[in-house]
């Protein structure tokens, strides 16, 4: 099981964005970084297997991006994910101390147009990159993407393994997963 950590605000807003609404930057949506980190330590006995962390944009709040992700790791969480629309370069360079915080980076602009069938990305042009020190970790990830990229890392030609799980509650409707381009128009209109 994952727990996964949507951050509000973001200043890239790449052009047909399935969650345009976490752009903005609203203290209605502040939270204390201790009390995050404690829903997710606490959200389930054990803790979650991992942890995904996407946005918005989480390096906007790079500060409490950095005490959440040390928290976490102090209490003993493992497997950590972290999307990020700027590149592995712009990242490692700008915040050092966060790349050394998560096991694996999903990296890149949403680029509408650049479809992909792979399941961890929006856009052909994003990269998974593993980072994690611990071997059998990095195993996993390094089988899970080539599994996906049909035995080439990075080919991004395979058939539609691509799973998306769409819930209606009341007004909402929670979409888990990263859907196909060609999809998310409809699920941001409602599927009207």
């Amino acid at each position: 099981m994952r727990a996964v950590i949507w951050f509000q605000g973001c200043t890239i807003k790449c052009r047909g964005c399935i969650a345009p609404h976490t752009w903005e930057f609203d203290d209605k949506f502040r939270r204390d970084v201790r009390d995050v980190a404690d829903t997710i330590l606490n959200c389930a006995n054990p803790m979650p297997e991992g942890l995904t962390i996407t946005g918005g944009e989480p390096l906007s709040q790079a500060a409490a991006l950095f005490t959440l992700l040390t928290r976490l790791r102090e209490c003993g969480m493992e497997d950590i994910i972290l999307y990020s629309g700027h590149t592995f370069d712009f990242v490692g360079k700008n915040y050092p101390g966060i790349i050394g915080l998560v096991d694996v980076l999903i990296d890149g602009p949403f680029v509408e147009g650049l479809e992909s069938d792979l399941p961890w990305k929006g856009s052909q042009n994003q990269q998974m990159i593993i980072l994690t020190k611990d071997e059998t970790l990095r195993k996993k990830y390094v089988e899970y993407r080539e599994y996906q990229c049909g035995g080439i890392i990075g080919s991004g030609q395979t058939g539609d393994k691509r799973k998306v799980q769409i819930l209606a509650r009341g007004d909402y409707v929670y979409v888990i997963g990263i859907p196909h381009q060609k999809d998310s128009e409809a699920i941001k209109n409602g599927f009207s």
